[in-house]
């Protein structure tokens, strides 16, 4: 019905109003978890755009951190429980409620597969005991990392948040797992970095672990290799020595082979090559100090700078004092050198011992 200008009456418009507002907030439920865009930050409430005929109200206070400064702005997508539905408004809070409508909001998210946080609150056997919301929950050693850790007391009173795997006899038996959320990031990670890891690129990255021949590298998501021999331009005996799990590292990537899930790496290649300036100012006929570094069948190997070697061929020396040098070669003591040959192009540096 219209009145003589054509307009609705106050009253029916009120009742739309409100019949509209009613349907969407049966809609949702308390307990369910939603993500909803900030639209609205006040010193008290913070409104949220949840996709609802009407934003929903959040305390400002839940989304500070610590120090009381606010953690979004507006645009940022938040995650929160409703506790309130009415035909006010809805009501949400990022901090689960206690009791009857915890275990409704857990039972939601064990549907939902959405996120909740939790606190490591100790050990026990065969994992951790997890406290969210005031319920006790259990995540096994397996499930609380990506990879298995020598020190489980490290995450005791850490906050994290965890995938519920099993909700049973109304919140009373609950198992969560960290492993599934970091899967999952870790999986659109590795994404990315196979787009931006091509050969030539640069990446920074975290040493993941060290081996005999070399070290994996995290790229995010995906680990390439650096193989002992592009980890320095100087010898490197044990890649131990030089590096260590948690160390930040920047690398150029040598070879990508995605159908392998493989990717080689180097950090020598983004140092100074030594041999460029150690080869100008090298002669034939020179005689420089070096240091015995290995012996071998075919002759020694001797260091005449940093980062670069050059070889006593066994026709340049005597069967005698090849021997002698093997005795001497785990002290690796200096000796007297002859330049006989520089081979600009592969790299190479013949010598002859000085008697």
């Amino acid at each position: 019905m219209t009145d003589e200008a054509g307009e609705k009456p106050p009253e029916t418009e009120n009742f739309a109003e409100l019949f509209a507002r009613e349907e969407a907030r049966k809609s949702y439920e308390i307990g369910q978890i939603v993500r909803g865009r900030v639209v609205q930050i006040g010193e008290k409430e913070t409104f949220l755009d949840i996709g609802a005929k009407s934003e929903a109200a959040i305390a400002t206070a839940e989304l500070l951190d610590e120090a009381g400064a606010m953690l979004y702005k507006v645009g940022d997508m938040v995650e929160a429980t409703v506790t309130a539905s009415t035909m006010e408004g809805m009501r949400l809070s990022r901090r689960l409620l206690q009791g009857a409508q915890a275990r409704l909001a857990l039972e939601t998210a064990a549907r939902s597969g959405i996120p909740v946080e939790g606190k490591v609150a100790g050990l026990v056997k065969g994992g951790f005991e997890i406290q969210i919301s005031g319920l006790r929950a259990f995540c096994p050693h397996s499930q609380i990392d990506l990879r298995r850790t020598d020190d489980p007391q490290s995450y005791v009173g850490k906050t994290f948040e965890f995938r519920i795997i099993e909700y049973r006899e109304r919140g009373k038996n609950i198992v969560v797992s960290r492993r599934r959320i970091l899967e999952e990031v870790a999986a659109e990670a590795a994404q990315a970095t196979w787009k931006t890891a091509v050969p030539g690129a640069i990446i920074n990255g975290t040493i993941a672990s060290v081996t005999d021949f070399g070290a994996f590298v995290d790229l995010g998501g995906v680990r390439g290799l650096i193989h002992i021999s592009e980890i320095s331009y100087e010898r490197v005996a044990k890649a131990s020595d030089v590096l260590a799990v948690g160390q930040q590292v920047s690398v150029k990537v040598l070879k990508v082979e995605p159908d392998k899930n493989r990717i080689s790496l180097s950090m020598k290649a983004l140092a100074e090559d030594p041999w460029e300036a150690a080869a100008s100012r090298l002669n034939e006929g020179d005689v420089l100090r070096g240091r015995l570094l290995r012996v071998v069948d075919f002759g020694a190997f001797v260091e005449v700078a940093t980062g670069v070697d050059g070889l006593i061929h066994v026709s340049q020396t005597t069967p005698e004092n090849l021997a002698q040098l093997k005795t001497q070669v785990s002290s690796h003591p200096e000796m007297e050198v002859r330049v006989v040959r520089v081979d600009h192009e592969r790299k190479r540096i013949s010598l002859s011992p000085v008697s």
